[in-house]
């Protein structure tokens, strides 16, 4: 009998199939690693100069950053975040601390 995973109606064999509790973490734990970015917010503005002043800073100490801008208020009142990509959060927060870098902090 052939095992199916159904997501949203959809019928898919599935990715992976183990009796072995612990293979089968190994396998998931590998897949998501491998398979998506994982961004970490590390700031959160209003000025898009200050977003920009920050993933310059991060960049002078060598850690690569991206930013994207958000509809918080509607379209005429923005925020601007600036995220790290995986293991560099741990470079960033030892260089910025555990918060959130807001607006107040650059």
């Amino acid at each position: 009998m052939a095992r199916l995973y159904t997501e949203r109606g959809n019928d898919d064999a599935p990715i992976f199939e183990s009796k072995s509790e612990e293979e089968a973490c190994e396998f998931y734990f590998n897949y998501i690693m491998t398979k998506f970015r994982h961004d970490h917010m590390v700031g959160f503005f209003k000025s898009v100069q200050n977003a920009k002043a920050l993933s310059e800073k991060l960049s002078q100490n060598g850690i690569q950053s991206h930013q994207d801008k958000i509809p918080y208020g509607g379209w005429i009142d923005p925020r601007y975040r600036v995220f790290v990509v995986g293991k560099d959060i741990f470079k960033a927060r030892e260089m910025l601390g555990e918060e959130i870098v807001k607006d107040e902090d650059v």
